[in-house]
């Protein structure tokens, strides 16, 4: 959307379109990440790679490789620290796409594509213990959900989204859009 939905934090800056070079490196990145994750297409395959697919639910859900999160590498397509699945209505697990970490609080992204390729953050976001998962944000209050514990600010981050047809490659997939990409995933299996 125009706005960015609660907890978000995106870099100001002027809304432009990409040059000729930015969309091409956007490209690039995207085809690159594509192909570099297409085998953890099967769980099994990124659970091997160590990536941390036990207990997979829900429709963004974060499989996180520690040994790629602190490879100090950046925008790696063969390594993104964590890969986002969502489970089918059939209970089939689909991968989405990557997200690229940065190393540390306060330290900006590469953005490769300019206007195409944003870091984003989030701010006062409650993280549940078991499992890990996103709980929500914090009340006005500044409390979190029991069992949860809140993060002031995160990492910035940037998903990339491989999925066909996806309308932003880089920014968020529509919850309406991705319920019907999974239905329709669940009828031709």
């Amino acid at each position: 959307g125009d706005v960015p939905a609660p907890g978000v934090l995106l870099p100001s800056g002027v809304d432009r379109e990409p040059t000729a070079h930015e969309q091409r490196e956007a490209d690039d990145l995207y085809a690159a990440t594509a192909a570099g994750i297409a085998k953890y297409a099967d769980p099994e395959v990124a659970a091997a790679d160590g990536y941390d697919t036990a207990n997979m639910y829900g429709l963004s859900f974060h499989a996180e490789n520690a040994t790629y999160k602190a490879d100090d590498a950046i925008l790696d397509p063969t390594r993104p620290e964590t890969l986002v699945y969502a489970v089918a209505p059939d209970g089939t697990p689909v991968l989405l796409g990557a997200m690229f970490e940065m190393d540390g609080i306060g330290v900006a992204g590469p953005a490769v594509g300019g206007p195409l390729t944003v870091w984003h953050a989030h701010d006062h976001v409650c993280f549940s213990l078991t499992p890990p998962a996103i709980a929500g944000l914090t009340s006005p209050y500044g409390f979190c959900p029991a069992g949860s514990i809140t993060m002031p600010i995160t990492n910035e981050m940037m998903h990339i989204w491989v999925l066909p047809g996806v309308e932003d490659r880089f920014g968020d997939i529509e919850d309406e859009w991705l319920a019907d990409y999974l239905e329709a995933v669940a009828v031709r299996r």
